[in-house]
């Protein structure tokens, strides 16, 4: 990745991953299983683990990222992996109504994608 057209390419690469109507099951189950969580120790610790790792693993990518000038390094990589969640987590939650889901499908990507552009893009 070598400038903003890359880093706007790679992230609507990411969002449309992370979004994509094919992947609603696999969002439902993860979104039953942290609801299940809340009410069962033992799940909440291997949700907590789980979580953990897959922090990581995203805060070293976009850490690696920001040494490289190609992402803002004043985003708090750890912030930003909730900021994804989020982004995910708004498709489930507009996924309970399928009107709703069909009405945003296209709309919450561009939206979702230029908003992790805009927040992501190294300040010149």
């Amino acid at each position: 990745m070598s400038d903003g057209a890359d880093l706007q390419t790679l992230i609507g690469r990411w969002v449309t991953d992370l979004i994509e109507t094919s992947m609603a099951s696999a969002r439902r189950a993860r979104t039953e299983i942290l609801a299940s969580a809340f009410t069962r120790p033992n799940l909440r610790d291997r949700v907590v683990e789980s979580q953990r790792h897959y922090n990581e693993v995203l805060v070293g990518i976009l850490e690696a990222a920001q040494l490289r000038g190609v992402v803002n390094r004043a985003v708090p990589a750890l912030d930003l992996t909730y900021c994804i969640h989020g982004i995910t987590f708004g498709r489930v939650i507009s996924e309970v109504d399928p009107v709703v889901a069909d009405q945003v499908e296209d709309t919450y990507r561009k939206f979702a994608a230029d908003a992790l552009v805009a927040l992501l893009s190294p300040s010149e």
